[in-house]
């Protein structure tokens, strides 16, 4: 994309747009335009696919003024498109010319006095088919009255509108009209033909028109608004179409946006629909109390379709804090169609600084929706529990639970969502998932998470994992728990401190419920020496030593024996593994010598 402008090269101005990749060029547009001052140039290249262009004006005071435009567009199947206009002046001629899809000339204009004041007549252009383009006017002039006339005729076609109309007109303006519908008394307190009927009532507003079309003949129309007591606007209106005669009669009250009422009528000699009525009253209060309905019949063929509908909005406050309170809605609609007989909603919610509770029910056609919400919120917690059904006729939802809390109020903040539904059972299904977190600087982490669900192997899933440390006693501790449900139970705590170093592992597998490891890692005489007790279900021992060097990588001795058989009086397994790792240079290059041994004896 790319806008231009500029003071000089006689003032041009540059537009253009290019978003491609192809499919025909997808998008490129163009514009440039100069002016020296105002006899303009223009050149266009657009896309999707390709018109290019050209438009000049040049404007030559005298001999009456005059203006010359010429344009072009051309991606030629012989020059496609050419115009040559000509112009002249006081007030406006044209001549015109043309090309493709020829055009000939003359268009005219004639009167001009501001906005309120304006007539435009003219064409004629030819060459014949249809008699491309005749006559037109459009004529507007708005004092005293409103004019607006707009028509044009080809051969013996004529289409057009007129209207006229004025506020508050003379007795005699379109006083043949006769526009009251029977059957809606408008005025029923003081009756219709009374002293302060609207029909007696000079009125504020009347028009009439005129409207021909290709189809019918000329329909005409009648309107009347009479401004009927203070808050009051009766308008009555009749239009007759070829054979068919529309009657219309409305009352409206404002008072203010809040309190206001319509009650409509319209008549027609066509059985279709051979009468509407309707009413509508909508009466409330800024900050409590709001009632609406409207009320619609039509009569179609000599069967009668009613719709009904209304709402009501209601605040009922609690204490003295402004906007807390139980707030209610509800919404009614009724129609004929079986489709949607009716709707229903309902919604309340109760609303405090920190709290909110809520219910909700949604009815339309038998397909019931049913929700219940809580909301409990400050700076550091949030707490949403909502319940919810559903009832149709194609799937029910029995009342499922949903719940989400977040508390950041304490030092270990934590997070749970958790679902509950009935199966086919009835028997509530349970989801949840839960997570908490503390951490303490680079001396002390703590994390921990459960699920829940109702499947059998992840029935109950916990997992936590904690590390603390005292960096001036060089002792650091580590704590992990794994639980699966009851099948499954893992513990493991270690612990260094200075030189010493302890492992602990705890299971409730049966081939492996505890591991032991005691030990000390320490440097000496240049290298790091690892010694160790390990046992397992204190029936397996391990003696374990090793060490690590620059020259010996590693060196490794492993003792196991068998506890059952010594306790027993009998001699005891030794099994001996030895790993001897040394590094050395063979011509010039660094390799490693590997001696295992594995011995097997008894004591």
């Amino acid at each position: 994309s790319f806008e231009g402008s500029a003071k000089y090269f006689n003032e041009s101005k540059l537009l253009l747009t290019i978003n491609t990749p192809f499919q025909k060029y997808q998008k490129i547009s163009g514009k440039f335009a100069l002016s020296i001052s105002k006899g303009h140039l223009i050149a266009e290249l657009k896309s999707s696919t390709i018109a290019l262009g050209l438009k000049t004006i040049y404007i030559f005071k005298n001999m009456r003024d005059f203006d010359f435009q010429l344009s072009a567009v051309t991606g030629v199947n012989f020059v496609s498109s050419f115009l040559l206009v000509g112009t002249l002046n006081n007030e406006t001629v044209d001549f015109r010319g043309g090309w493709n899809s020829v055009l000939v000339g003359l268009t005219a204009r004639s009167h001009y006095n501001g906005w309120y004041d304006l007539e435009y007549r003219g064409s004629i252009f030819m060459p014949f088919e249809g008699f491309r383009e005749s006559g037109a006017v459009a004529k507007f002039t708005y004092s005293n009255k409103f004019h607006l006339e707009i028509a044009a005729a080809v051969a013996k076609v004529k289409v057009g509108l007129k209207v006229v109309s004025v506020f508050r007109p003379e007795e005699e303006f379109a006083l043949s009209e006769n526009v009251y519908c029977d059957g809606l008394d408008v005025d029923e307190s003081n009756g219709s033909k009374g002293e302060g009927s609207p029909k007696n009532i000079p009125p504020l507003w009347r028009a009439l028109f005129e409207l021909d079309t290709l189809y019918f003949p000329t329909a005409t129309g009648h309107i009347k608004v009479v401004n009927y007591e203070q808050y009051s606007y009766s308008t009555t209106a009749r239009l007759q179409l070829n054979i068919i005669d529309i009657c219309l009669e409305d009352l409206f009250t404002f008072k203010n946006i809040l309190v206001m009422g319509n009650e409509l009528m319209i008549t027609s000699t066509h059985p279709f629909v051979s009468e509407i009525k309707s009413k509508f009253e909508l009466d409330g209060k800024r900050s409590s109390d709001t009632i609406v309905g409207l009320n619609l019949g039509v009569l179609s063929n000599n069967n009668t379709f009613k719709f009904d509908m209304s709402g009501e909005y209601h605040f009922q406050p609690l204490g003295n804090v402004e906007n807390e309170g139980i707030y209610s809605v509800s919404y009614r609609l009724t129609t004929p169609f079986e489709a949607l007989d009716h709707c229903f909603f309902d919604f309340n919610v109760q609303a405090e600084k920190y709290f909110f509770s809520s219910n909700m029910t949604v009815d339309v056609v038998n397909n019931t929706i049913k929700m219940d919400g809580t909301l409990e919120i400050d700076e550091n917690f949030f707490g949403l529990v909502t319940e919810f059904s559903v009832a149709s006729s194609s799937f029910n939802l029995p009342f499922c639970q949903l719940s989400f809390t977040k508390d950041f109020s304490a030092v270990e903040k934590s997070l749970t969502i958790v679902l509950k539904y009935p199966n086919k059972k009835e028997e509530t299904e349970h989801f949840e998932v839960g997570t908490s977190w503390h951490f303490g600087g680079e001396q002390y982490l703590k994390l921990s998470g459960n699920v829940i669900t109702p499947f059998k192997e992840l029935e109950d899933l916990q997992a936590s994992f904690l590390f603390s440390s005292e960096p001036e006693d060089r002792e650091y501790n580590v704590e992990i728990f794994f639980k699966n449900s009851h099948s499954i139970e893992l513990q493991i705590s270690g612990k260094i401190q200075m030189e010493n170093i302890y492992l602990r592992i705890e299971s409730s597998l049966d081939q492996f419920r505890e591991l032991v490891m005691n030990g000390t890692l320490k440097q000496q005489d240049g290298k790091l020496i690892l010694e160790s007790q390990v046992s397992l279900d204190q029936t397996v021992c391990m003696d374990l030593q090793i060490s690590s060097s620059q020259g010996v990588p590693l060196f490794m001795i492993a003792r196991l024996t068998d506890n059952r058989r010594w306790q027993q009086g009998e001699v005891k397994d030794l099994v001996t593994v030895t790993v001897d790792l040394r590094r050395k240079r063979v011509h010039g290059a660094v390799g490693y010598d590997l001696i295992t041994l594995v011995q097997s004896g008894a004591l």
